[in-house]
């Protein structure tokens, strides 16, 4: 859920790679455009503020209810979710 001063999500660890970007309950809009709204994109390095960016984004194209970020830490990189 989105709140003033970016959403919450569990903290991934900065500069780790993000190995993929997946988008979950999209019924009328594609994958592909809400991932070019995006600037967190698999095999850049993962920022927080530039997810909290990429969220408020979404929200500004005013096509989302609700928008709610996930991110997985593994040994080799991040993988992020969202849920539309």
């Amino acid at each position: 859920v989105y709140e003033e001063g970016g959403p919450r999500t569990r903290l991934a660890k900065e500069g780790a790679i993000i190995l993929s970007v997946t988008v979950e309950g999209n019924k009328t809009v594609t994958e592909s455009y809400i991932q070019s709204v995006m600037q967190s994109r698999p095999d850049r390095v993962f920022d927080q503020q530039v997810f909290n960016q990429d969220i408020a984004a979404l929200h500004r194209t005013e096509l989302f209810g609700s928008i709610k970020p996930y991110s997985s830490e593994t040994p080799d990189g991040v993988h992020l979710k969202l849920q539309v």
